[in-house]
Formats: C-alpha cells, structure tokens, sequence
C-alpha cells in the first residue's frame, strides 16, 4: 500500500473584505447600533426585527464587529454593500423547510 504526500500546499493568503449580514435579533443581545446608538433589542412579539451585522476589514486583516437596526442600515447608506440575507440563524434559506 503506497501512502500518500499529505504535505499542505501553500495557498495564497484570501484577501477578506468587509460585508453585511441580514440577521434576526437573537433573546439577551446586548448591543448597540453603529448609527443611532440605540440596543438592539429582542422583542417576543415582533419576531420580523432584524439586525445587520458588519465584519469590517482594512487592508485584509478584521478590524471590528458593527451592528445596525435594518431601517437604520439602509439610512446610513449602506456602507459595507447589500447585506447577505441566504442565512436566518445560521442555516440557509432553504434548509428552514426540512427544519419543520
């Protein structure tokens, strides 16, 4: 039996830039948003609330977590682009259905 060369190769370093998730507004989230300076709050009864989170990045290397209300996101302009809405809670869109 021959082994095989399980030596890595080197691979160019990926070049992170900054982007914007759609998320819902986890229970016990304690943070504010990077326009208005408001909490995020969770609310039983408004499930549609949504938060967006931003990695920021410079020059490639992470530089800061911000999160924003939706409205509040869109107000500012969108800074870090259209935020990513594939994934609600860490599973994509069309995993929700076989979740049920």
């Amino acid at each position: 039996m021959t082994r095989q060369n399980t030596a890595r190769v080197p691979r160019k370093p990926k070049h992170w830039q900054s982007r914007a998730a759609l998320r819902t507004i986890m229970p016990g989230a304690d943070t504010r948003c990077t326009h208005c300076g408001e909490r995020l709050k969770f609310a039983a009864k408004q499930r549609h609330k949504r938060q967006v989170i931003c990695n920021v990045y410079r020059r490639g290397v992470w530089l800061s977590m911000q999160h924003y209300h939706e409205a509040c996101y869109v107000a500012a302009g969108q800074p870090y682009g259209e935020p990513d809405s594939s994934h609600v809670n860490g599973l994509q869109v069309g995993q929700l259905s076989s979740q049920s």
